[in-house]
């Protein structure tokens, strides 16, 4: 699972950082709502050291440790779930902490695709551009539409049945 955040501001933005958390909406015997928290295990670009100069692309893996682990296609549509990404950082030239969050229902959230790289290197710059126009196009991969656990369970046996 992907998420994006890019910098349109002309100041630089320092010792930033990316959580996410699924919420799960579940109604009570009253037809109340209650709701659980779950933080999202996420790497940023692959690194634990964030450099806030590019758009960084923040990856949760669904492994068996994640919440998604169950989660088919299918599934995913049909729960009643949120998810809530928060970047925090401090604006380098004021030292004025700033935050922004975003917020994904289940049936915002695209299944099988990946973004596009939003930069790409300008000759006569001498150097990378960024076209944020690009900063949400995603492309389709080829991604099964069963649950990670059953695409576990799959490599496995197969991978078994190849030993013996």
């Amino acid at each position: 699972m992907m998420f994006r955040v890019g910098n349109t501001r002309k100041s630089r933005i320092i010792a930033s950082n990316i959580n996410a958390y699924l919420i799960k909406y579940v109604a009570d015997g009253i037809d109340l709502l209650n709701y659980h928290q779950i933080k999202l295990d996420l790497k940023v670009d692959a690194s634990d050291d964030v450099l806030f100069i590019f758009p960084l692309t923040a990856v949760h893996k669904i492994d068996q440790r994640s919440p998604f682990f169950n989660v088919s296609a299918k599934d995913l549509l049909k729960c009643n779930v949120e998810i809530l990404v928060v970047f925090e950082g401090t604006i380098e030239s004021t030292g004025q902490p700033v935050q922004t969050k975003s917020s994904y229902i289940s049936n915002e959230i695209l299944w099988g695709r990946r973004y596009l790289e939003p930069y790409y290197y300008k000759k006569s710059k001498h150097g990378f551009v960024i076209d944020f126009s690009k900063f949400d196009e995603t492309y389709r991969v080829n991604t099964p539409l069963c649950t990670a656990k059953e695409l576990f369970t799959y490599y496995k046996n197969r991978s078994l049945r190849r030993l013996h």
